[in-house]
């Protein structure tokens, strides 16, 4: 009646070609620059336009663009250089309180998710 060796040939063999299919669409996606250069294809671009452009750039180029993060973030280094050298205990902290440079995860751990238990 039924060839049962078939189906189970053909189950097998169509599971094999969707998980071949699952891996390469996902690949192609993650890949997609490669996938264009290799078939020489260019990704349709959007025209900006002062409709469009609803968050406009405040600097003019990349150029001024860098030179702000470049300042900003020697600012930043400043501030956290002043605030671990700590001269004349200029810092609220309590006498023997610890300091943890990796933040309160480090210091304080939450384990299993934060609230999930696993096995209780």
């Amino acid at each position: 009646m039924f060839n049962y060796k078939l189906w189970r040939g053909l189950t097998a063999a169509l599971i094999f070609v969707f998980a071949a299919v699952v891996a390469f669409t996902s690949l192609a996606f993650t890949r997609s620059g490669d996938v264009n250069r290799v078939l020489g294809t260019t990704p349709p671009a959007a025209e900006v336009t002062d409709d469009t452009n609803y968050y406009p750039s405040e600097y003019d180029g990349k150029e001024e663009m860098r030179a702000a993060l470049v300042s900003h973030f020697a600012e930043v280094q400043e501030g956290g250089s002043v605030l671990l050298k700590n001269d004349a205990n200029a810092l609220p902290l309590a006498s023997g309180a610890s300091v943890t440079l990796f933040g309160s995860g480090a210091a304080d751990p939450i384990y299993n998710g934060g609230g999930r238990s696993f096995g209780r």
